[in-house]
């Protein structure tokens, strides 16, 4: 009898150790989600360099290239329509250098817990996904009701690693991809890096149908490049 007693409470022993050491870890775990990739502190601003192209072989323009300078601005917080407090997320545009800053958009931004989460025109886009970590994955369009649930997810590549590009030294990068439709007429990926207490500083995304795999060969769609030139706060 003293032995049963002796091996269950051997037996509770161990199993309370690992309560406690997998409560530990999920606490950890949870503590550290990195939202400050996101970058949302009130007046914090990005610039880029952008190359948008606008492809139809049926257009008068089959190919229609618009390079422009953006910035981004987190601007004040409002109230959202579910009633979350979010950020202003303001986006001026300039055409050339020497030319002043014009506000083109006005999109609201919010990290909520395991989202950070973009609206653009009306349409909510979950932009990364918490904590920063490998495992993490996440839908896009998750909020879009005429999103397939079937499209592809986004991850991590790169995580907590330092770069340098377009000139800049980043501390801590993120790097996430989505690979979507890639065939003889598809061509879809979609890539973003963000720096930690800057937020995004590179997108690389194209949409392409094309010919026979040749991703030279666009039929339609479009593609979208941002480099980022600067950042502050204003």
């Amino acid at each position: 009898m003293n032995c049963f007693k002796y091996i269950y409470s051997y037996l509770s022993t161990i199993c309370l150790s690992l309560l406690i050491l997998f409560s530990c870890t999920k606490q950890e775990y949870d503590n550290n989600l990195y939202h400050e990739y996101f970058g949302l502190s009130e007046g914090s601003y990005v610039d880029y360099n952008v190359m948008e192209v606008n492809h139809d072989v049926n257009a008068a323009i089959s190919h229609d290239t618009s390079i422009y300078q953006l910035r981004t601005l987190i601007s004040d917080t409002i109230i959202d329509n579910i009633g979350r407090t979010c950020r202003r997320f303001v986006r001026y545009r300039k055409d050339s250098i020497g030319a002043e800053w014009a506000v083109s958009d006005i999109w609201t931004a919010i990290i909520d817990s395991r989202r950070g989460e973009l609206v653009e025109e009306n349409l909510r886009l979950i932009k990364m996904g918490f904590p920063v970590h490998m495992e993490t994955k996440w839908k896009e369009n998750a909020f879009n009701i005429n999103a397939s649930d079937f499209a592809p997810e986004f991850s991590y590549t790169r995580i907590h690693s330092p770069l340098e590009f377009n000139g800049i030294y980043y501390d801590s990068t993120a790097h996430i991809e989505k690979k979507g439709n890639l065939s003889y007429v598809d061509y879809n990926i979609h890539k973003e890096i963000y720096a930690k207490n800057i937020g995004l500083i590179s997108k690389y995304y194209k949409d392409l149908k094309i010919n026979i795999g040749d991703t030279l060969n666009i039929t339609s769609g479009k593609e979208l490049i941002y480099e980022c030139i600067g950042y502050g706060v204003q």
